[in-house]
C-alpha cells in the first residue's frame, strides 16, 4: 500500500499553485494543502450565502414600477411640444 505523501509528491495545490509537501487532501480528482481546501469551501459556502441574500433582497427592492399609460402619454405629449 503506497502512502499518501507517496502518492501526491510533486503535485501542485490547485487553489494556489504551490507544490504540496505536507499536509494534502483530495477533492474532486484534484490536490490541495489541507489549509487551502478549507478555505476554498468556506469562501465558497460564504458567497452562496450572500447570493442567497441578494436573489432574495433584489426580488424584494426591485419590483418594476409601472406608471399609468395615462401619464405616459401626457409626459410624451409635453416633450414633444
Amino acid at each position: 500500500m503506497m502512502q499518501r505523501g507517496k502518492i501526491c509528491q510533486g503535485q501542485k495545490c490547485a487553489r494556489c499553485r504551490q507544490t504540496i509537501q505536507s499536509d494534502p487532501a483530495f477533492d474532486d480528482d484534484l490536490w490541495y494543502h489541507r489549509s487551502c481546501l478549507e478555505e476554498g469551501q468556506r469562501a465558497l459556502q460564504r458567497a452562496q450565502e450572500l447570493a442567497t441574500r441578494f436573489r432574495l433582497e433584489s426580488a424584494r427592492t426591485l419590483t418594476p414600477r409601472r406608471r399609468p399609460v395615462a401619464s405616459s402619454l401626457r409626459d410624451a405629449a409635453s416633450q414633444e411640444q
